[in-house]
């Protein structure tokens, strides 16, 4: 692993953006220190590694690549990586490109980029074939165009200052005025870098030195032209050239690297990456040697053309080839070994280390032997009962042992021996072999066997196991043989077998692993029920239920503070202190970090089975069995914390009228109507980027992050306007969190109709309208309750009319158009009423009487008689009218029926009031009544009346009824005097009300005379 110290931190992130920094500068020092110290130590490529047992990914155009020529890579401070290609720019985020080209962007006036340059503040920088263009701030923008520049070709920073070599001279920029170009060297220059500390170029075959006071010097003059300038993380200086790599230190030149090719030819690239291995890139290919070793072998990882080479923030090795696009190295978790590395056959069944640390490989065609970093083949098939090799073990005396598909072999200095003694294991398949102090332990399919004092024991000798397959064992720190098998557990202890945890799944599982780790706990793993662990005597299970990543175990062992275990599923740990937190409940699940799983692009699935099924080295390395090799996994280099990845919005599509449109940046202002927003969000994690699981969520939608798995964009068909925060989270296939929640914010523009001021007015003209519709209706209905008021009022005058019609017309004789009795029924006891509170009040003495007067017209049945009831009627009409016309306006008359009338004389004196009925006699006999023709009909009548109140002493001592009835008999009393006269009774001096009871003609009236009870009026006073 690599050391860092400061200066080689700060070497570090000038190689990583191709800026070299002025170490003089204390802060930026510290700032690149503790931007490492926290992130991470960080792997490069394993020097110890082949070129194909590196991971490696390949994009070329199909994946996006703009073109399959890579001249220039570059990782800005986001970590995206860009590539410059003869045919456009292309920055990459590990899933997608995206391109930058001529045709699509303004800022970029040429599609061949020659160099690529990424500086501290985010942008950068492009050198072009037609001038020199940088990428801020989300877009590309010209910085000198072709006029100014010719062909570009180098660019670098230093000291706040980024330099350009190109065809037009050196032109420097200062970062903070970058507008105001200075050209220092005013012919063609093809790289520029630096060499002891001060800055070099390159014109022709010249090497020049430009000093901090601005003198130019010339350095040295080159055997061919520059063609690459770099600085390795010494700060020395390393010169490609047409015709080989030189190497400038202590102010000399030299070729310190032996390889002919490195020596002649066209030398394209140089990289210095973090585990000190050097590699360079030619047109034959591209190599690595180590740096403090440089006179060492040089290592030709291929021949193929390289142009560029670029080492990312994770220890990434990119490179750019000439015809395949581009290529990403890494060491991957899992280094696989196979027929490159001696062993032709892909399916290896087992695995064992004998005492000297050689490692064994039992595989499908014999059993292999580790020999240095290669495999050779130990035992050929023919060597074997069979070629299938399932099991091996070296025992103390020497002799090795393989257990095959059919039979078991013995090896002693490479000859096979013990055949008679193994001839009845022929055809018996063995699974497993161990060693005790007392027998050599065979595991078969038949049973268990034990070679013991030269002899060889079957499995029907031994009682308390029946004939089952044993699939492995193990001897515990107790010298306890634990034997597993297809059916269960047993235990070999003083001479017997005992089956073990029957009431448990383990006592009927296919046992598939078994390890006693350093405590002396064991460990069993079977092929279904997961992960048995026995300590103090007692049993504990744990499977997927509880966290374990399989319920299948082939492999158990203990590397540090850490179990490790395989299945078919890969390679997987459980930190040993979670097993005692979950003894605790100070835990509720297991945590199991994963390596080759199935679903992965580096993926390992175990063989197992047996006990052989993996083994751990002395280096402390695990080795798997696989189909297709043997996979190791080395858990000190896992031990390095990964690189948090940064989080990253990229890109925001959406469709307006049917049109899709995208923005970038922070924050997002979107137009009305826009819908089916697309967010794009990446982490710029480049080892297993399509693993990444990511969370989003969006203010006033989402109160909870929603998992989104590994899909990197988030959709959002219909937003309402407004504006929004989107915010995205992410981890790592290695469970690392991203350094930030990447959030957008997002301004969705309402339509018209859709903003506040428009849904005020809004709610203003409803109120409006209902304000007019109440104002309306409320006239309306005051009109309609006019208007019915109007109509009730005309109807009731109407109805009182009718009302008075009818009631006149009740109380109102046809004939004489006079009232009736029953008009005087109604209306006599109101004037009663009256003239009553009147004499009460001893008020309008001259008015307050009421004069009752009876008028019969004489002899009118003869008229009947004689002249017909027409002139009857005609009479009777004329009477009426006669009276009518002779009273005052406060007196009314009635017919009372048949030819008798009453006259109702109100506001009169009693002492006057003869004068009445004095007026009544002359209208209707004072002239001759016209009966039609020529013919006149004189007619009398007879008259009678009394007055109210009838006496003095006591108003209420006569009703008007008894009233009119007096009136009655003095129109009766007139009658028989002779008619055509008046008279009128009055209380004489001595009357009595009790007087008048049980009247019944005029003759007691007239005995009431005679007594002075009564008193006649027959004159007028």
């Amino acid at each position: 692993m690599l050391i860092v110290t400061t200066l080689e931190l700060c070497a570090h992130l000038e190689n990583h953006n191709n800026v070299l920094v002025d170490t003089s500068n204390l802060s930026k020092i510290w700032m690149v220190l503790a931007a490492l110290l926290i992130s991470q130590l960080v792997w490069a490529l394993d020097p110890g590694k082949a070129l194909h047992q590196y991971r490696q990914d390949q994009w070329s155009t199909p994946e996006g690549l703009p073109q399959v020529t890579v001249l220039a890579i570059t990782q800005d401070r986001d970590h995206f990586i860009w590539l410059g290609t003869q045919v456009g720019l292309a920055r990459f985020d590990g899933r997608e490109f995206r391109v930058f080209n001529a045709e699509n962007d303004s800022g970029l006036s040429n599609n061949y980029v020659n160099s690529l340059l990424a500086l501290d503040d985010g942008s950068v920088w492009i050198a072009t074939r037609g001038g020199i263009s940088r990428f801020s701030d989300h877009k590309v923008e010209q910085v000198l165009p072709l006029a100014s520049t010719g062909v570009v070709h180098q660019l670098l920073s230093f000291k706040d200052h980024v330099y350009a070599a190109t065809d037009n001279g050196l032109v420097q920029f200062d970062l903070a005025n970058i507008g105001n170009p200075n050209w220092i060297f005013q012919r063609a220059t093809q790289r520029v870098g630096l060499i002891d500390g001060e800055l070099a170029f390159s014109a022709g075959t010249a090497l020049w030195r430009y000093a901090d006071d601005g003198r130019l010097s010339t350095l040295a003059e080159l055997q061919a032209p520059l063609t690459h300038f770099y600085n390795d993380k010494q700060g020395y200086a390393w010169l490609g050239t047409e015709r080989g790599l030189w190497h400038w230190r202590d102010g000399k030149l030299s070729q310190p690297i032996a390889h002919p090719a490195l020596r002649s030819r066209l030398i394209e690239a140089v990289w210095h990456d973090r585990d000190d291995n050097l590699w360079v890139a030619s047109d034959v290919g591209w190599f690595r040697l180590r740096y403090a070793r440089l006179g060492d072998e040089v290592q030709r990882m291929n021949d193929r053309w390289a142009r560029s080479l670029f080492e990312d923030h994770e220890g990434n090795l990119w490179v750019g080839s000439t015809t395949e696009g581009v290529a990403r190295y890494w060491n991957g978790y899992l280094t696989r070994i196979g027929d490159e590395e001696g062993i032709a056959e892909p399916l290896i069944w087992g695995l064992y280390q004998d005492q000297s640390g050689t490692i064994f490989a039992q595989s499908q065609n014999g059993v292999y032997q580790q020999i240095g970093d290669r495999f050779a083949l130990r035992y050929s098939p023919e060597q074997l009962p069979h070629p299938n090799a399932l099991a091996a073990l070296k025992t103390r005396d020497g002799t090795f042992w393989v257990g095959t598909a059919q039979g078991l072999a013995a090896f002693q200095q490479g000859k096979r021996v013990h055949q008679e003694l193994l001839k009845p294991l022929e055809n018996e398949k063995l699974y497993s072999l161990v060693e005790t102090d007392e027998a050599l332990w065979i595991g078969a399919r038949n049973g268990l066997y034990r070679i013991q004092d030269g002899k060889l024991y079957l499995p029907s000798a031994f009682a308390g196991i029946p004939p089952i397959t044993v699939r492995g064992m193990i001897v515990d720190k107790d010298k306890r043989l634990w034997v597993g098998t297809s059916s269960g557990l047993f235990q070999w202890q003083n001479g017997a077998f005992t089956k073990i945890a029957s009431d448990l799944p383990l006592g009927s599982e296919f046992i598939s692993a078994m390890y006693v780790d350093p405590t002396g706990t064991l460990w069993v793993g079977t092929q279904n029920s997961g992960l048995f662990r026995f300590r103090q005597n007692q049993w504990t299970m744990y499977n997927t239920v509880s966290g374990l990543h399989s319920n299948t175990v082939f492999y158990i062992n203990s590397i540090g503070d850490k179990l490790w275990l395989t299945s078919h599923r890969g390679i997987f740990f459980v930190e040993f202190n979670q097993f005692a937190e979950m003894d605790s409940n100070q835990r509720q699940r297991l945590s199991s970090m994963v390596y080759g799983a199935s679903n992965r692009t580096d993926r390992a699935e175990c063989n197992g089975g047996h006990l052989q099924a993996g083994l751990v080295d002395d280096k402390g390395r695990l080795y798997c069995p696989t189909i297709d090799g043997i996979v190791m996994i080395d858990p000190s280099r896992l031990s390095a914390v990964p690189f948090p990845p940064k989080l990253h919005i990229t890109n925001v599509r959406f469709t307006v009228d049917g049109v899709q449109q995208r923005v970038a940046g922070n924050k997002a202002e979107l137009p009305a109507g826009a819908h089916n927003i697309e967010i794009d969000y990446v982490a710029t994690s480049y080892r297993e980027p399509m693993f990444t699981q990511y969370q989003y969520r969006i203010s006033d939608n989402d109160k909870s992050w929603i998992d989104a798995g590994t899909r990197n964009t988030a959709y959002f068909h219909s937003l309402p306007p407004d504006n929004y925060t989107f915010e995205v989270r992410a981890q790592t296939d290695d469970g690392v969190s991203a350094q930030n929640n990447a959030t957008l914010m997002i301004k969705l523009a309402p339509y018209y109709y859709q903003t506040w001021w428009f849904r005020a007015l809004l709610v203003l003209a409803a109120i409006s309208l209902f304000v007019a519709l109440f104002v309306w209706r409320y006239r309306l209905l005051q009109a309609n309750k006019q208007r019915l008021e109007h109509l009730v009022e005309q109807r009731t005058r109407e109805l009182t009319l009718v009302n008075e019609q009818l009631q006149k017309a009740s109380s109102t004789d046809p004939l004489t158009q006079l009232g009736n009795r029953r008009y005087v029924v109604e209306r006599v006891p109101h004037d009663v009423a009256l003239s009553r509170r009147a004499h009460i009040r001893q008020i309008d003495p001259d008015n307050r009487d009421i004069v009752f007067v009876m008028l019969d017209i004489d002899h009118f049945k003869q008229i009947n008689d004689r002249y017909g009831h027409a002139v009857g009627d005609l009479v009777l009409a004329e009477v009426g009218k006669r009276i009518s016309g002779v009273i005052r306006d406060s007196d009314y008359a009635v017919r009372w029926g048949g030819e008798e009338f009453m006259v109702v004389g109100r506001c009169a004196n009693h002492h006057h009031s003869m004068h009445l009925p004095e007026r009544l006699l002359r209208a209707v006999s004072g002239q001759p009544i016209w009966i039609g023709g020529d013919q006149k009909l004189n007619v009398t009548c007879s008259l009678g009346f009394a007055h109210y109140p009838f006496w003095s002493e006591d108003l209420d001592a006569l009703n008007w009824e008894q009233i009119v009835t007096i009136a009655d008999a003095a129109l009766y009393i007139a009658k028989s005097r002779g008619r055509d006269r008046w008279i009128g009774i009055e209380a004489g001096d001595l009357f009595e009300p009790n007087d008048l009871v049980g009247l019944q003609n005029i003759q007691d009236y007239l005995r009431l005379v005679d007594r002075f009870k009564l008193r006649l009026i027959t004159e007028v006073l």
